[in-house]
């Protein structure tokens, strides 16, 4: 099993989805939602301790390099591959309670869901939202913190997630 945190380059997602057909393996893919919103919408993500703006691993840069990404993660998906919750701006949370990991699974799920409306309407795949919305099921904290595990695990029954890698 190889599992990825991440998601911001899109000739990583090239290299690995090509070792992966050649080895005949499937990857979790876990993405951080900061990456999926322009650096000049950065202000739409506030942290959970309500910080408009801040990641601690910048954001999606521009739209071309976002559309090239959005295109490595669709066909990453059509090919098999698991795609799994990184948080959203990478931060430790082994001090959040259940209502700050809740507002990052919730902007997480809002971000990813809408990524394509966003930025490019016309070529959003069949499934995407629907995806986004209510399949994902893997997680894995930034920093591998979690902290107070209740607090993850109720958070975890609100959103239908079934595995943490943490």
């Amino acid at each position: 099993l190889l599992a990825f945190d991440g998601s911001n380059e899109p000739e990583f997602w090239q290299t690995s989805r090509k070792f992966a057909a050649s080895a005949g393996v499937r990857f979790t893919y876990f993405i951080s939602g900061v990456y999926f919103l322009l650096t000049e919408h950065k202000n739409d993500y506030i942290d959970a301790l309500g910080r408009p703006g801040k990641s601690n691993i910048g954001f999606g840069g521009t739209l071309d390099v976002m559309k090239k990404r959005l295109e490595q993660v669709r066909l990453a998906m059509a090919e098999g591959h698991e795609i799994g919750s990184h948080a959203i701006g990478h931060f430790d949370g082994a001090k959040y309670t259940f209502e700050q990991w809740d507002k990052e699974f919730q902007q997480f799920t809002h971000i990813l869901s809408n990524v394509w409306q966003r930025y490019n309407k016309a070529a959003e795949p069949a499934g995407w939202k629907n995806y986004f919305a209510k399949e994902v099921s893997g997680f894995r904290a930034p920093y591998l913190a979690v902290g107070d595990r209740k607090a993850l695990w109720r958070t975890f029954a609100k959103h239908g997630m079934d595995y943490d890698t943490s």
